[in-house]
């Protein structure tokens, strides 16, 4: 029996992401894949890696005009990087 309890499949897709973390700062990451309801992130900065369950917010970095802005939550590590899931502005979790 599978462990993976993802609810989205996820599809392989690198992409250019500035992460805001409130004490980290800024940094720019590549992404490994996307689902519908989050990304998984290369970090290959040991100094910058934000707890699971900190907030942060996301920016794909190199479009023709400006993406917006989105809440993240990482909810994961693993060796290459982190795991995030989106999540609403006005959720508190």
């Amino acid at each position: 029996m599978s462990r993976d309890r993802r609810k989205h499949l996820r599809t392989p897709m690198t992409a250019k992401l500035l992460i805001t973390h409130e004490t980290l700062g800024e940094k720019i990451f590549l992404t490994r894949d996307i689902s519908d309801s989050g990304v998984f992130v290369e970090v290959n900065d040991p100094e910058w890696l934000p707890a699971v369950g900190d907030r942060v917010r996301v920016q794909v970095q190199d479009m023709p005009v400006p993406a917006p802005i989105r809440a993240m939550k990482v909810v994961r590590y693993a060796e290459d990087g982190i795991g995030m899931q989106l999540v609403d502005e006005d959720d508190d979790e």
